[in-house]
């Protein structure tokens, strides 16, 4: 389940489709997505272009055992492509680091079993963001202005900023 989060989290997909509408010019663009999972959500700026090419920025949010929130900025790049009702990226890079409150920076260096428990989320966020696997999607609606997408456990509502 974790690698799970983790690759929606690098990958952060933002989009939908209706049966009808499902096609790759309709996704090609600038997308806001809001993408919530059973233990983390977040949001991603994601560009589909033309040449199959993609770009995604995205700020993830897990909640901790004490209930404090760690952050992630995940940023990448790598291809898409849609086929029926089917989103598959393929990423080619990828980074990721950390974005705390300094509420939180303080509560990880008071507990040293939280810091460990962060660090091993960390490392594996860092593996799931390397790992260049072909990610795919299920579209359930793809319009002009909405776009969302499925797998497992998570779901992404996406709204177009441009064309």
């Amino acid at each position: 389940m974790m690698k799970q989060l983790s690759i929606s989290a690098a990958l952060l997909v933002c989009t939908a489709a209706q049966a009808a509408g499902v096609s790759p010019k309709n996704l090609v663009g600038g997308w806001h997505c809001e993408t919530r999972a059973e233990i983390a959500q977040g949001e991603t700026e994601t560009v589909y272009r033309a040449d199959g090419t993609f770009q995604a920025k995205e700020l993830v949010r897990i909640k901790a055992a004490d209930g404090s929130e760690w952050a992630y900025a995940i940023e990448g790049d790598g291809t898409w492509s849609l086929n029926k009702q089917k989103l598959t990226e393929t990423p080619q890079q990828a980074s990721i680091e950390r974005r705390y409150s300094d509420e939180t920076s303080a509560a990880l260096a008071a507990s040293p079993e939280l810091q460990a428990e962060e660090t091993a989320l960390f490392a594996l966020l860092q593996q799931a963001v390397q790992d260049h696997t072909p990610q795919t999607y299920t579209v359930t609606r793809l319009d002009k202005q909405h776009f969302d997408v499925e797998q497992d456990d998570f779901r992404s509502r996406c709204i177009r900023k441009y064309s």
